[in-house]
């Protein structure tokens, strides 16, 4: 049966026979560039990388794409399968070891047909959900940035304290902001200044926006928490709640709105705002502060385990919501808690919609 799946692995296959056939001069997809310098890598390592991923050993007999269909299979997870054996050096790799993320870089070259590496149809979907936030907080209205210079300064300088707090934990996927967000798409538009920031920070930052939702909120929770603890305010005050004490990151376990003693409410006195540059208390900035997930997108019939995720998302924020409440009722939230609490009551959080990544059939409900 011809399916969009079997198109992909079909691709695979057809660069699996040329790498045998000829292993000096064709190469697997995404092998040919370092992702974390963002230049050509050398041959020799593109052909390693490849040879490592497809088992290949010295005198490897040629191979046909119908061949390894029988071999392998016909589906991405067969033949993922069987490249974590290479990758992993063990005939019958343990099933909750992890895919090496060389290995998921290379297969995603391979999960739509056709001669591109990058599925347009999803990308342009998910870049749809980022232009309609973007709409949402004003940001393309005509002259929207001619008499205000300061939501525009601190937008940049999130982004500039977003690079260092990626450069502080390396192999950490931290997830940006609505507004860091936007000074990082505008910055890849820059390509020899994007290039260079591996100069600054040791990396080239990765803006993969096919994470899985599960893994986007538990990585969000940490960069709030890795945030707080290195510049000492809220990452977001949007009234999407992180977790309480921290778990992520390395970084020492503190309350991220609480305050020694017991007292009155405190945003009775004027709001004590250490970082002005990196946070703005007022209720037009606080939304420019909600976690970018335009990663994700919605779907109608959602997965079991992708409904189980957001479920298991939603009892856990109300779970904070009451701690955060007993907080402030108690006299131990600090001015931020307060301020949080209030706008939590008609804010919708981020991760609670089941999406999916791949569109399967993107244009037949368009007709």
């Amino acid at each position: 049966m011809l399916t969009r799946e079997a198109l992909g692995v079909r691709k695979f296959y057809e660069d699996m026979e040329k790498c045998i056939a000829n292993p000096d001069q064709f190469f697997l997809a995404n092998t040919v560039v370092d992702y974390h310098a963002g230049t050509p890598a050398e041959v020799r390592w593109s052909q390693a990388l490849s040879a490592t991923v497809l088992s290949l050993r010295e005198g490897t007999p040629p191979i046909s794409v119908q061949m390894c269909g029988k071999r392998i299979g016909w589906t991405m997870k067969a033949v993922e399968d069987y490249c974590r054996i290479g990758m992993l050096g063990k005939e019958k790799p343990k099933m909750w070891a992890a895919t090496p993320r060389p290995l998921n870089i290379i297969l995603s070259a391979y999960r739509q047909p056709g001669p591109f590496s990058l599925d347009l149809a999803s990308a342009v979907i998910r870049q749809m959900n980022f232009v309609e936030k973007m709409v949402h907080l004003g940001f393309t209205e005509q002259a929207r940035w001619e008499d205000d210079r300061d939501t525009l300064t601190r937008c940049v300088v999130r982004y500039h304290h977003f690079l260092d707090l990626m450069a502080s934990t390396p192999g950490n996927f931290v997830v940006p902001t609505l507004d860091i967000d936007l000074a990082w798409h505008t910055h890849q538009l820059l390509c020899d200044s994007y290039r260079k920031v591996k100069e600054v920070i040791g990396i080239i930052p990765d803006h993969d926006d096919k994470v899985g939702q599960g893994a986007l909120s538990d990585a969000y929770d940490k960069t709030a928490e890795a945030w707080k603890a290195r510049f000492g305010v809220p990452y977001s005050i949007c009234g999407c709640l992180p977790p309480s004490t921290s778990g992520g990151f390395g970084s020492s376990a503190f309350s991220l709105f609480s305050r020694k003693g017991k007292s009155k409410s405190t945003l009775e006195n004027p709001l004590q705002n250490p970082r002005p540059d990196l946070l703005s208390p007022s209720d037009d900035a606080a939304d420019q502060t909600h976690p970018s997930d335009h990663h994700a997108v919605a779907i109608i019939n959602p997965g079991e385990r992708n409904a189980a995720q957001a479920q298991a998302r939603r009892q856990e924020l109300g779970k904070r919501t009451k701690q955060l409440g007993k907080s402030v009722e108690k006299g131990k939230a600090d001015q931020w808690g307060e301020i949080m609490q209030k706008r939590g009551v008609d804010h919708t959080p981020s991760f609670l919609c089941p999406v999916q990544y791949g569109v399967q059939s993107p244009f037949s409900k368009f007709g």
